[in-house]
């Protein structure tokens, strides 16, 4: 072989070699740029939430016989709130008393709304147990969503129950689907 055609050869696999690089750089630069940019929505809308709770039923928390109470409010099956951030920003978001599940904008196949159902193992040891909060993946009603859980505290500091602000990774697909992000399992 001649020394010309070895040359090119040698000049075209590291050409390839360089640009595989770049291009696995980039996916991974644009996967968690667009990882941070979730996360950060959801803590906006975490915020957004509980200020509007606090704006729509001004008062502490409490439960009385069994129902969560925001001010004078039974938050149980109240899905204002819950509704207005689905409605506006295109994040799912659920009220626990304690461990269960009182109010949801997440539905299922029906179009029932999902309360009563129990929280992941794993966030209820995180949240409830530990009082912080989890962020990460959990799969609710057969779906996988990124999300954030933090505590819901009376005004002794006592939790007595979690908000929860998610977004299906079927959603993200759309906006990143070479990030990287995580095919749905049917």
């Amino acid at each position: 072989m001649k020394l010309k055609w070895k040359l090119a050869i040698s000049i075209n696999i590291m050409l390839f070699m360089l640009l595989s690089l770049i291009g696995y750089l980039t996916n991974s630069q644009t996967s968690s740029l667009t990882n941070s940019q979730v996360e950060n929505k959801l803590h906006d809308s975490n915020r957004l939430g509980l200020a509007l709770f606090e704006a729509k039923y001004p008062g502490a928390w409490k439960v009385e016989n069994g129902k969560l109470i925001k001010g004078t409010n039974v938050i149980n099956d109240n899905t204002v709130v819950v509704d207005t951030i689905k409605d506006e920003i295109d994040i799912v978001s659920t009220v626990f008393l304690n461990d269960t599940r009182i109010t949801t904008s997440i539905k299922d196949a029906e179009g029932n709304r999902i309360v009563g159902t129990l929280a992941n193992p794993e966030v209820i040891e995180k949240v409830l147990v530990n009082g912080g909060d989890f962020k990460g993946e959990t799969t609710i009603n057969g779906m996988l969503y990124k999300t954030l859980y933090t505590p819901i505290r009376d005004d002794g500091g006592k939790i007595m129950g979690m908000w929860f602000v998610g977004t299906e990774y079927e959603n993200l697909q759309h906006i990143m689907p070479a990030a990287g992000w995580r095919q749905q399992e049917k």
